[in-house]
């Protein structure tokens, strides 16, 4: 059986609109401390991937194609669909790219 809810039109008062706009703002602060959390382990992932990877490739031999492997490997079993096209990985799109691989080895 549907039940029929009949709810009084609340008045707008100012102290409503105020406490209103009070919980809009919670959503936003919410929503924006859930989006900084979420980039924030995002770039410490990346970060670690790219040491991982800089790691694994100073033992691969020269033109094992070893970034090439390992990109079919991760477009195989891992979707990443912001990076390269939809779904897929290319060499140049593995985490942090290949450009900062010299300042890792540095590190």
């Amino acid at each position: 059986m549907k039940k029929n809810y009949h709810f009084k039109k609340v008045k707008m008062t100012s102290e409503y609109r105020n406490w209103l706009r009070d919980l809009k703002q919670q959503i936003k602060t919410g929503q924006i401390k859930a989006a900084l959390s979420v980039n924030s382990q995002m770039i410490m992932l990346y970060w670690d991937l790219g040491r991982q990877i800089v790691d694994k490739q100073e033992t691969a031999q020269w033109g094992s194609g070893f970034i090439e492997q390992l990109s079919k490997d991760l477009t195989q079993s891992v979707r990443i669909a912001s990076l390269g096209r939809k779904g897929t990985v290319s060499p140049s799109c593995i985490p942090l790219g290949m450009q900062p691989i010299t300042y890792l080895k540095a590190i």
